[in-house]
């Protein structure tokens, strides 16, 4: 079962979003993380403890969560965005690309199969790869952003 406002809440806060989003858009987006995170090949443990962390403290419900555990990330990008024309550039092609970049990264690595693999979502979506490079330098700030914060607030060292 989805948790209705913590579902809510990340939806507003992190995108803006007014209305619930469905679970087919929830289960395909995540499933289009994982085919960018296995654009190498593999996707690590860490890609996908991200991607499902990220899924359940979205408010994906727990049939979605079991099936992202199990996910192997091979299917078509052309077949899931076909399947979900939400995913386009008008209403979430861009968040999409970053969060790709976040989970494929997840593991410390953003390869150039990761990023090729992400090259051919980006060409999907109709966005440039000036517009990827652009999402991608905001990513690595915002994690500078973040560590410098955590220093900030925790200068004696992590509580936990």
């Amino acid at each position: 079962m989805s948790n209705n406002l913590g579902d809510s809440w990340i939806a507003q806060e992190f995108y803006g979003f007014t209305q619930p989003v469905s679970p087919e858009v929830v289960r395909n987006y995540f499933k289009a993380l994982f085919v960018v995170a296995n654009g190498d090949g593999m996707i690590s443990e860490k890609e996908r403890n991200w991607i499902v962390g990220f899924a359940a403290a979205g408010g994906a419900s727990e049939s979605v969560i079991e099936e992202l555990h199990k996910y192997s990330g091979n299917d078509d990008l052309n077949s899931l965005l076909a399947a979900d024309p939400t995913l386009d550039i008008k209403y979430a092609g861009r968040a999409l690309i970053r969060d790709a970049i976040q989970a494929a990264s997840a593991d410390g690595e953003y390869n150039s199969a990761e990023r090729e693999t992400l090259l051919k979502l980006a060409k999907q979506l109709n966005v440039s790869e000036d517009v990827v490079n652009q999402i991608e330098q905001s990513v690595v700030q915002i994690k500078k952003l973040r560590q410098q914060e955590i220093e900030l607030l925790y200068p004696e060292g992590k509580p936990y």
